[in-house]
């Protein structure tokens, strides 16, 4: 089956189209840790930019990076203040 028929039988059949697709399909390999640059490529996108309305994070995906950042400890990292 060739792509524009797969897009046109989503279109018909359950109410998705060819971009719902493509936004699980990029969505799905962001999760599993593929890089963005890569997701890029393989959505035949020239501009990685592009990939971000289509790469969306999903809820687990956003806790898991909020887990790997939380220390024991729970110290504050101090900067230093610009001036300003």
């Amino acid at each position: 089956m060739r792509v524009n028929q797969t897009v046109s039988y989503l279109d018909t059949e359950d109410g998705s189209d060819g971009h719902d697709l493509r936004r699980t399909f990029a969505t799905r390999l962001r999760a599993n840790g593929v890089h963005e640059y890569d997701i890029s490529d393989l959505l035949g996108h020239s501009m990685p930019g592009v990939t971000t309305v289509y790469a969306r994070a999903t809820r687990v995906v956003l806790e898991q990076a909020v887990e790997k950042l939380t220390e024991p400890w729970g110290q504050v990292i101090e900067f230093e203040r610009r001036a300003g």
